[in-house]
């Protein structure tokens, strides 16, 4: 209860200044799960440099749109001589891997499952596995099996401790089994995502129901109109406006639909996810 979380934090800032200082990751951590980048990337000044504050600052860029930034203070942190290979920069290279070219980003990956396999939890094996299969539905259909063998293993993972986090490898197969024009089976997965994702994560929950929706139109269970409707609302709800990967996803299906609808489009959406010729594995069309 990210809430409840800042609430304690805030009173111990003003009552007990060491208890605060020794949250404050916390803190930050909270802000960005509740969307409130701006004010949690300016509690980062006042944390000491760690592997940790690196992961929630690139966190937070990365929801701001700031990938090359990013992507600059990754490449400084592989360059560091004195880098610290603990569990926070495995986790930097798990989250990191659209950031890179599809071999890179694979290897990274499997780097990391070599640590989380003695040194992590199965938590973050499921993770890994999850992430890896990510990158392999964006490489293509030469990787779908193998992206499919790692959904399976980290969904097993995930129903064997209960993490409702399950939501994320359901959510990748149904996109896959999409990509195979296995409609009805991808249907099945997006509402299984739908039925383990809290709610309070609003941007997952648009991004969900966008796919879902999707996939109705292919079954015929729902009509281009009604989606784009759906489209209009996210529109104009103020979590959509605070990362410009989810406006992008709503404003180009937007511009989409009225072109497919009318012969032409009145909706805007930015490029910047548009033909980056391949150089990295993720976030473009």
């Amino acid at each position: 209860e990210f809430s409840l979380g800042l609430s304690i934090y805030s009173i111990w800032k003003r009552s007990n200044k060491d208890l605060a200082d020794k949250t404050s990751l916390y803190a930050i951590k909270f802000l960005t799960q509740l969307y409130d980048f701006d004010q949690a990337y300016s509690l980062l000044s006042e944390i000491e440099d760690s592997n940790e504050k690196l992961l929630y600052e690139l966190n937070i860029l990365q929801h701001q749109g700031k990938d090359a930034l990013a992507a600059t203070k990754i490449q400084q942190l592989l360059d560091d001589p004195m880098l610290e290979k603990d569990k926070f920069f495995y986790i930097i290279l798990r989250n990191s891997a659209h950031l890179c070219s599809y071999k890179e980003a694979e290897y990274n990956l499997k780097e990391c499952i070599k640590f989380f396999n003695t040194h992590g939890t199965l938590f973050e094996r499921a993770t890994i596995y999850n992430n890896i299969s990510v990158i392999q539905i964006w490489n293509g259909i030469e990787t779908y099996s193998e992206a499919k063998n790692n959904l399976k293993k980290s969904i097993n993972i995930h129903q064997s401790i209960q993490s409702n986090e399950i939501f994320e490898p359901y959510c990748n197969l149904s996109v896959l089994l999409f990509m195979e024009g296995k409609y009805t089976d991808a249907l099945r997965y997006a509402n299984l995502a739908l039925e383990e994702l809290p709610h309070r994560l609003e941007m997952d929950v648009i991004i969900l129901n966008i796919n879902k929706m999707i996939i109705e139109v292919a079954l015929g269970k729902t009509d281009l109109n009604t989606l784009y409707q759906e489209l209009k609302n996210y529109c104009t709800k103020p979590v959509a406006f605070k990362d410009p990967w989810i406006m992008f996803q709503i404003s180009y299906n937007l511009y989409n639909i009225e072109k497919a609808m009318d012969g032409f489009s009145t909706t805007e959406y930015s490029d910047y996810y548009i033909d980056k010729c391949h150089m990295y594995t993720g976030f473009e069309v």
